[in-house]
């Protein structure tokens, strides 16, 4: 967020150099004063400058800014805490998206079995306990999800 704001004061104010450099060009002559003339005003460049330092502080230490982890804790946190967070998030997001891949699977598995076509649920059920078993280490699968997936293997093997 911080560096989108960022970009936006920049453009802004490039934006706004651009306008004074077209308004100060005249064909065949220069003025005298447009020289002397400031192209960034002061406030621009203390807010351009501003919006940098934010930036530069939420690089340095994520909890600094508008944006950053102080919601989590109110006292500062490490380097090292505010790592361990964000991994604990990272996790907590990859696994719920695991979760979801292994569940639609599922699903189109039992699409492939209600339209009978056995060999390609057999194909999805094995896809989803060949990514449960790839991440296994990083991510944990729901339990019922995996007692899930076998049932219903066996019982498709059972037929075929």
């Amino acid at each position: 967020m911080q560096h989108e704001t960022c970009v936006s004061y920049a453009r802004e104010v490039i934006g706004s150099f651009k306008d004074d450099v077209v308004k100060r060009k005249v064909p065949d002559c220069v003025s005298s004063d447009a020289s002397t003339d400031p192209l960034i005003t002061h406030a621009e460049a203390a807010k351009l400058l501003n919006s940098l330092l934010k930036l530069r502080q939420a690089c340095c230490h994520p909890q600094v800014g508008s944006s950053g982890l102080r919601s989590l804790q109110q006292s500062p946190m490490t380097m090292e805490e505010i790592l361990m967070v964000l991994v604990g998030k990272m996790k907590r997001e990859g696994e719920e998206a695991l979760r979801k891949l292994v569940v639609a699977l599922n699903a189109l598995a039992g699409i492939a079995i209600l339209e009978q076509n056995f060999p390609q649920a057999v194909s999805l059920y094995k896809e989803a306990l060949a990514l449960s078993q790839e991440h296994r280490e990083d991510f944990r699968l729901d339990p019922l999800l995996n007692i899930h997936i076998h049932h219903n293997l066996a019982d498709i093997l059972a037929l075929c």
